[in-house]
C-alpha cells in the first residue's frame, strides 16, 4: 500500500509507503501531491523534498476515508471526508477548518456527511 512515482522503467520511488492511499491530487503551482488516506489523515509531499509529511491539527475527522481533494481557489484547497463533511486547508498555512457538514447550525450545511466528490461552484 502507498504511492510511489516512476521516474523511468528502473527507478521507483515510494512517495509515501504503507498507507492505504484513498485519493490524490497534484498541486502544480507548489509541486505538492495531496494524499488522502482510508483512516490515517491527510499527507502533503512537496516533490522537491524527501518526506511527505501528515497535515497538522487535523482533526478526529480526518480518521474517516478522504475521499476528495480538489483546488477552491489560489488560496484553498477543498477536503471531502467520508463521515466528517467538507473542510478548507489553507495553502500556504496548511491549516484546516471545517466547512460544512451535517453538524452546522448555519445556513450551510449537509443533509448527509458522506462525501465522495467535491467540486467548486459559483
Amino acid at each position: 500500500m502507498g504511492v510511489v512515482q516512476l521516474s523511468d522503467i528502473q527507478k521507483v520511488q515510494w512517495l509515501i509507503k504503507g498507507e492505504d492511499v484513498q485519493t490524490l491530487y497534484y498541486h502544480e503551482d507548489n509541486e505538492e501531491l495531496w494524499m488522502g488516506t482510508f483512516n490515517n489523515g491527510l499527507w502533503i509531499k512537496n516533490l522537491n523534498n524527501p518526506r511527505a509529511q501528515i497535515l497538522k491539527e487535523q482533526s478526529s475527522g480526518f480518521l474517516n476515508p478522504i475521499r476528495a481533494i480538489t483546488a477552491y481557489d489560489a488560496h484553498t484547497m477543498l477536503v471531502g471526508i467520508d463521515g466528517g463533511g467538507v473542510y478548507t486547508v489553507d495553502l500556504k498555512t496548511k491549516h484546516p477548518h471545517l466547512l460544512m457538514s451535517t453538524e452546522d447550525s448555519t445556513d450551510l450545511y449537509l443533509r448527509g456527511n458522506g462525501i465522495y466528490a467535491v467540486v467548486p461552484d459559483h
